[in-house]
C-alpha cells in the first residue's frame, strides 16, 4: 500500500480481487482496499494524500455507492492537490462485471474453436 501509485477502495473483498484482476496491468502499482462496507475509511484517504496518492472511490452502483462517493468528496475538498476520483462498475459491482467479461470472453472463445 506505501508504494502504490494508485489506491482503490471498494466495498467487499471479493470486490477487491476483482477490480484488481481487472484493473492491475493498466497501472503501474495498484492497491486496493476492502472497506467492509460504502464509507471509506478518513485514515485510508489521508495516507494516501500524505504520500501524494491518486486515490479511486470504486464502490458498487447503487445509491449506497453513490453516498460513499459523496461523503469522500465531501471530506477530502479542501485538501489540496489530493488526487481523488471515481470509477463505478457497469453492471451491481466489479465482481459482477468480472463475472460477465469472462463470460462474454468464454462464449468467443468456444465460437471460435467452432
Amino acid at each position: 500500500l506505501a508504494h502504490a501509485d494508485r489506491v482503490a477502495a471498494v466495498e467487499s473483498p471479493i470486490d477487491a480481487l476483482s477490480y484488481y484482476s481487472l484493473f492491475a496491468g493498466r497501472c503501474d502499482s495498484l492497491a486496493v482496499v476492502s472497506c467492509a462496507g460504502s464509507t471509506v475509511p478518513h485514515e485510508l484517504m489521508f495516507q494516501a494524500y500524505e504520500r501524494r496518492q491518486s486515490f479511486v472511490v470504486a464502490f458498487d452502483n447503487d445509491a449506497a455507492g453513490e453516498r460513499g462517493w459523496s461523503k469522500a468528496w465531501d471530506e477530502t475538498a479542501d485538501w489540496a492537490g489530493f488526487r481523488l476520483s471515481s470509477e463505478c462498475p457497469k453492471h451491481k459491482d466489479w465482481n459482477d462485471d468480472l463475472v460477465h467479461i469472462v463470460g462474454k470472453h468464454s462464449r468467443i472463445t468456444s465460437a471460435l474453436r467452432l
